[in-house]
């Protein structure tokens, strides 16, 4: 893990090419704003290019974003204008009970203390507020390919944070669990020779700052063996969903 939460400057041009887009957005939406009353203020931490607030916005609900990356915010503001601002969730520019409630999608796994990053989040709520938390990692059905992409991911990255289970183990003292949902399910079909192609090219954060040492012991045997699967350029169906986790101040 780094000491340092990871920015997504490098990959902001293909970032909603490569993470499904504002279909995407709309699926988190969807679930997300069943736990969104009218009016209620919205703060989105780790807004990215704004795919999801934007899906919120077509529903009717404004959200205010934060992001570290400078390039993502400029694909953000082009969606929203003026709502989103440069800052780091663990400051947030915002005063206490800002919002009434905070979404924070992708972001856990990203950064060195997700508890303190979670307790800042808290910090902003105003009574009878609600953080909506998405795992990064997708529950979908196994396959002979999800078993090779986990356990490096497991290596490379540690698994608890992209987790709905690890999440709510490292609650920190201020919040609690009040409730869960789900994204509608969506089907994929990715070939093991083209999940290859995107190891290779380094599309995923926790590959881009791999030394060669650790791609060689880690990233290279798992290559070696989507490579050899059976029928390698056939396509892998799958359905998967996101978790949604719902948590308020103790």
């Amino acid at each position: 893990m780094t000491d340092v939460s990871v920015a997504f400057d490098r990959i902001a041009d293909r970032y909603d090419a490569t993470r499904g887009g504002i279909e995407r957005g709309r699926r988190f939406a969807e679930a997300m704003a069943r736990w969104i009353g009218p009016g209620e203020r919205v703060v989105e931490l780790g807004i990215g290019t704004g795919v999801i607030a934007q899906a919120l916005r077509e529903r009717g609900i404004a959200v205010v974003g934060i992001d570290l990356s400078v390039p993502m915010l400029v694909r953000a503001r082009e969606r929203l204008g003026d709502c989103v601002v440069r800052g780091d969730g663990y400051r947030p520019p915002l005063r206490p009970g800002a919002a009434d409630v905070v979404v924070i999608t992708w972001v856990l796994q990203l950064v060195p203390d997700a508890p303190a990053f979670l307790d800042a989040a808290a910090g902003l709520l105003a009574l009878g507020g609600r953080l909506l938390v998405v795992p990064s990692e997708a529950v979908r059905s196994a396959d002979d390919v999800t078993s090779l992409l986990d356990g490096m991911q497991n290596v490379l990255r540690p698994a608890g944070m992209r987790h709905a289970s690890g999440i709510v183990a490292a609650l920190p003292p201020s919040l609690e669990l009040i409730g869960r949902d789900r994204t509608a399910s969506e089907a994929q079909a990715k070939s093991p020779a083209d999940l290859a192609a995107e190891i290779r090219a380094r599309t995923w954060s926790s590959l881009w700052d791999l030394d060669e040492p650790t791609w060689a012991r880690v990233v290279a045997p798992v290559l070696a063996q989507l490579e050899a699967l059976p029928e390698p350029r056939r396509p892998r169906p799958q359905v998967s969903h996101h978790d949604v986790l719902v948590l308020g101040p103790r």
